[in-house]
């Protein structure tokens, strides 16, 4: 099955890169259009969103405060969610943090020796979460100038994870070593090694976001994705328009902000596509582990939880939302005003890395 798989990827890959190629060649408007819009997510959604977060992760990891907090979250851990502290730690963080987050202190935690491959696979698709920001954005001002649909989504989202959590606990869970006594680090190194490694991170994504939007662009132009809207209005029931854009949000979950404004009848299609993350998502976690870690594993589990998380959603719809009236037009938008912040992000990095660089060769020679 394994041989079967691997020249399944082999195949794919190059006919992927092939494909993509020809279609910027021969519809260079299209790929012009959808490398456009592909930047314009990076520069006003993900960078601000995102890139603060891997900086942060990075240091919790750096400096040892993950070793510290996880030493008094063991027991309480262990007690409701079957996890040891440490695992706990992150559970909870990438729950609030984005998509990739998450996964990034997984693999941090694999390429260090201190998870096995198995279970860093399954923490992956574990340790998964939009976050507020995103939610509150994208999906209950934008949708519904309300913050109520928002809290909707995050109880929906945040009560799957911990259902899956419980089933796979016996898992997820592992006996600790010794525990770290050590102290905290504080160091420069550490900062701009956070700086250095979230960058790169960031940069991974974004161009595995723009090189996705290409090849969706392409599947567009030749028709594949009108017979997969076709399907899913077979499925929900939905008309051809609003389907479409469900596909579109399942692809890329940052599509959800152009569904129909007002209409709470997609809350629960809202749900399950922000627990899934979209397909991009998967891709993205696939640049950020370097393709070590199976993306199968963790997309089996999402689904998962984007089903717990549609039916969540219809249990509690009816007692959050008796009071809430608020008609279509009156949904707020909201957008980010400028990319300046991104780039001003980006050199800042770019600075930061150039003069740690600086740093190191001046030691070396001194040394």
């Amino acid at each position: 099955m394994k041989k079967v798989i691997n020249g399944l990827r082999a195949l794919i890959y190059p006919a992927a890169v092939v494909w993509g190629a020809w279609f910027c060649m021969v519809h260079a408007s299209d790929a012009r259009e959808s490398v456009a819009d592909a930047l314009d997510r990076c520069l006003y959604v993900l960078i601000p969103s995102l890139y603060p977060m891997l900086i942060v992760s990075g240091i919790i990891i750096g400096s040892g405060l993950l070793d510290s907090i996880s030493r008094f979250a063991e027991f309480p851990a262990r007690l409701l969610l079957g996890m040891d502290g440490k695992t706990a730690v992150i559970f909870i963080f990438s729950m609030f943090a984005g998509y990739p987050v998450g996964t990034k202190m997984i693999f941090s935690g694999y390429s260090a020796g201190n998870i096995s491959k198995r279970r860093a696979e399954l923490l992956a698709g574990l340790c998964f979460g939009a976050g507020p920001a995103f939610i509150s954005g994208c999906i209950a001002h934008r949708l519904y100038g309300s913050d109520i649909p928002g809290r909707i989504v995050l109880i929906s989202a945040v009560s799957a994870d911990l259902l899956l959590a419980a089933l796979l606990s016996a898992f997820s869970s592992h006996k600790p070593g010794s525990p770290v006594r050590g102290k905290m680090r504080k160091n420069t190194g550490m900062l701009t090694g956070s700086i250095r490694s979230a960058g790169k991170s960031m940069a991974d994504i974004c161009f595995t976001v723009i090189a996705f939007s290409v090849l969706v662009a392409a599947a567009d132009k030749a028709g594949i994705t009108r017979y997969a809207a076709r399907a899913i209005s077979c499925m929900t029931g939905k008309p051809a328009d609003i389907s479409a854009k469900l596909l579109a949000a399942f692809l890329d979950v940052t599509a959800v902000s152009e569904l129909p404004r007002g209409d709470y009848t997609l809350l629960p299609y809202i749900c399950a596509l922000t627990s899934f993350g979209g397909i991009c998502v998967f891709f993205q976690l696939a640049a950020i582990t370097g393709g070590r870690l199976s993306m199968a594993v963790p997309l089996l589990m999402r689904t998962a939880a984007s089903a717990a998380s549609f039916w969540i959603c219809r249990l509690i719809m009816p007692h959050m939302l008796s009071e809430e009236t608020l008609p279509a037009s009156s949904a707020v938008l909201h957008s980010a005003a400028s990319p300046v912040p991104s780039l001003l992000l980006i050199l800042m990095t770019v600075m930061v890395i150039r003069e740690d660089n600086s740093l190191r060769e001046r030691d070396i020679n001194v040394v």
